[in-house]
């Protein structure tokens, strides 16, 4: 982590790299750090994909194979990009975007001083998660075509030929933690499907999570993204998917436990955490709101959804499955957060009639106390928006600390972070964060 120290003035120096590769045959397509006017990425915890956005001059250049050209005729939909920034402050530079090419237009500003600019804008590598679509296997298909032509030709007449081509899948698949589920269908439906891409992912699994799944409807995922699949298996809210830009070469997807202990407070090591002084902030908005204010919290269970017959609603709570706080009802109102939760505790056999001596009611009033000790606050806690000199060495999922020169520093959890960076008409290096969960530092 930089040593940022409280200082009333700080002379900053940034720089920036742009490059574009061609992502059929992974060569140079040019480096365009000269010619940049501006760019702005975001990124925002737990969302697949980021985005990006750059201004290009509007002139004839040289790629990396000798190819003259504009930027607009060099550069295609899906080539990839490599977006790096140095705050300036002696850390060197950091990747904060690796991603591709969504559009490339000509941009045309009439007025005293006409301007003509290429923007090029698209997503970090989420996009390919996103997009492709797990309920086909092509892999499958061609070995179903291969053994064909190898019992035609009468070298064989005993292989099995499955010639479907949607995907069919394991039904075993349908019973596995979370942690097991995520990392085999990544691999299966994405990493086998997509080798090309296979070394630039990397699958990031930290979750101890040994709830299981269960739920039969995951073996017909035709018409599902692989990232709409990986967050049906992730058993939220207890554990987060996220994506995140390592460096020029790599791009990360991380299942977590979710980042906030039961008594509410920020869950990140001292890598993950950012200490901002008032010398570094530009500007800032943060304060409290009722917006997300919950006094009554209602677990469900998949064990009680199904004991009862997938009628339940909150009127049929049982005592051990809710939370609430009554003056707080009785002032606001009912503020109900209900949780239907696809998974079970491990030690589930059956998912018949619910019995209270049942051992899973213990598992799941631990679940239930978990909910209401991160959310029974959510009224208290600030949230809004810290815009600080530029910062590419923070992440969004990552932690702030906001020192103020008072003994009572403030925490806080980023939800995103925005970057922007210009070089023209006005030099500005900006980077926006906003966050949640404000309250007290106790580290």
């Amino acid at each position: 982590m930089p040593n940022h120290t409280p200082k009333y003035f700080r002379s900053y120096s940034p720089d920036h790299r742009v490059k574009f590769i061609n992502s059929a045959t992974g060569e140079d397509i040019i480096d365009a750090s000269n010619d940049l006017i501006s760019l702005t990425t975001n990124k925002v915890y737990g969302r697949c994909s980021g985005t990006w956005q750059l201004m290009l001059t509007y002139k004839t250049v040289t790629g990396a194979n000798g190819k003259l050209g504009r930027y607009d005729e060099l550069i295609m939909p899906d080539d990839m990009i490599t977006i790096e920034l140095d705050a300036g402050d002696g850390n060197g530079m950091k990747a904060v975007m690796l991603g591709l090419v969504d559009r490339v237009s000509e941009v045309f500003q009439g007025g005293i001083n006409p301007q003509r600019q290429i923007k090029i804008s698209g997503q970090d590598m989420g996009k390919l998660l996103s997009r492709h679509d797990v309920g086909w296997d092509i892999a499958a298909y061609n070995k179903g075509i291969n053994a064909l032509q190898t019992t035609e030709s009468g070298d064989s007449d005993t292989k099995k030929i499955d010639m479907q081509l949607n995907r069919q899948f394991d039904v075993s698949l349908t019973v596995k933690t979370a942690p097991d589920l995520i990392d085999k269908l990544f691999q299966k439906t994405f990493l086998d499907v997509l080798p090309k891409w296979a070394s630039m992912f990397k699958l990031n699994i930290t979750t101890k999570d040994d709830w299981i799944l269960w739920n039969p409807a995951i073996v017909t995922l035709k018409g599902c993204t692989v990232w709409a699949m990986l967050t049906k298996c992730m058993h939220e809210p207890f554990n987060t998917l996220s994506t995140e830009t390592l460096d020029t070469k790599s791009f990360q997807v991380t299942l977590e436990e979710q980042p906030i202990d039961d008594n509410g407070q920020l869950k990140r090591d001292s890598s993950r955490k950012h200490t901002i002084f008032e010398s570094d902030i530009i500007s800032d908005d943060v304060g409290v709101s009722d917006a997300e204010r919950i006094n009554f919290i209602f677990y469900q269970p998949q064990n009680y959804l199904m004991g009862a017959g997938m009628t339940v609603d909150v009127a049929m709570a049982h005592p051990d499955l809710i939370q609430y706080y009554e003056p707080s009802i009785e002032t606001h109102g009912y503020c109900p957060k209900t949780v239907q939760d696809d998974f079970v505790p491990p030690n589930t056999t059956t998912l018949g009639p619910v019995k209270v001596a049942n051992t899973w009611f213990d598992d799941a009033r631990k679940m239930k106390d978990l909910l209401w000790s991160w959310y029974q606050f959510n009224h208290t806690y600030k949230s809004g928006t810290f815009h600080v000199h530029l910062r590419p060495d923070i992440k969004a999922g990552d932690g702030l600390i906001h020192n103020n020169g008072t003994e009572k520093k403030k925490e806080y959890f980023i939800e995103q972070v925005v970057n922007q960076y210009t070089v023209w008409p006005q030099a500005q290096f900006i980077t926006t964060l906003s966050v949640t969960r404000g309250q007290d530092y106790v580290g």
